[in-house]
């Protein structure tokens, strides 16, 4: 008979304890609810196929137009807007949620990618981040340096004219390491490379012949040598390839240079009017297929603030 008492009274002690545990668990999801995961519905798409997002930002989610992977841009300003744009979105912490299924059905025919940008081999340097782009939007050629040859410009070349690529865009960043390279080439004693790319990696003996072009390519490029304004190098390589673009290709598209700062995120055009197209609300996709964007928790807490 104790067994039997004890038995029963471990029983409902268990019980209880379960009981307490499932009313903490449903406490907890109440608590948690504003915070779990819906769907933000995506035009064209049914909310099963959207892409998941916070409640909260989904509250929050406005539609905007960007360019339509099927859409052909046959104009530079309109490109360059795109480019702006998205930068401002990279840099505002409200990138675009894009479908990629809708993305891919959309690319699987061909593609027509209104910009073309040369830009550098760096892994902090990716331009369809940082212009808020996706599939079918720029033909990217990444270079250490993002410097000119042969196969850069044959890789133009085919973009210019046979996807008639109304854009150039050549984009060179802030803390490079095979420009840092190239102004040290000829003073190592006074410090090292940054570390990156674009130096040898060798402490002692010849540099090897790959790194050397580039390096010898990005010093025909620049005429400041100075460990100090790594940065105004940098500006000039940029500049420098471009120039050589404009003079293959001018006549069948527009050719604009400027540097992305990693450091902030912006891209800042060498052409002043360059900065403004498309940033005071100009031009505009017609198409919204594609995407939505929402803001960020901490974008909404700063709105507050602010006001």
């Amino acid at each position: 008979m104790k067994h039997t008492k004890a038995y029963i009274a471990a029983v409902l002690a268990l019980a209880l304890f379960f009981t307490a545990c499932d009313g903490a668990a449903t406490e907890k999801t109440a608590d948690e609810s504003d915070t779990t995961t819906a769907a933000a519905v995506i035009p064209g798409e049914s909310a099963a196929e959207s892409t998941p997002v916070s409640t909260q930002e989904a509250a929050t989610t406005t539609d905007v137009k960007i360019h339509d992977p099927e859409e052909a841009v046959t104009d530079w300003q309109t490109a360059l807007a795109y480019l702006n744009q998205g930068n401002t979105r990279y840099v505002s912490n409200k990138a675009a949620q894009r479908s990629s299924d809708a993305l891919r059905s959309a690319t699987k025919a061909g593609q027509k990618p209104f910009a073309i940008v040369i830009t550098c081999a760096d892994s902090r340097d990716i331009p369809e981040l940082y212009f808020d782009e996706s599939v079918g939007d720029v033909f990217t050629i990444r270079v250490a340096g993002n410097i000119q040859d042969e196969s850069v410009l044959g890789s133009v070349r085919y973009a210019v004219e046979h996807l008639n690529v109304p854009l150039i865009a050549v984009v060179g960043h802030t803390h490079c390491g095979a420009v840092t390279a190239a102004v040290t080439a000829n003073t190592p004693d006074t410090g090292e490379a940054e570390e990156g790319h674009g130096a040898s990696g060798e402490e002692e003996g010849e540099t090897p012949a790959d790194l050397k072009y580039i390096i010898d390519t990005i010093i025909s490029n620049v005429t400041t040598f100075d460990r100090n304004n790594i940065e105004a190098a940098a500006e000039e390589n940029a500049e420098a390839v471009a120039n050589v673009l404009r003079g293959e290709f001018g006549e069948e598209a527009h050719v604009i240079d400027g540097i992305y700062d990693i450091e902030s995120g912006v891209v800042t055009w060498h052409e002043a009017d360059n900065n403004t197209v498309g940033r005071d609300g100009g031009v505009t996709a017609p198409s919204d297929v594609y995407v939505t964007t929402a803001d960020t928790e901490a974008d909404t807490t700063a709105d507050t603030t602010a006001a």
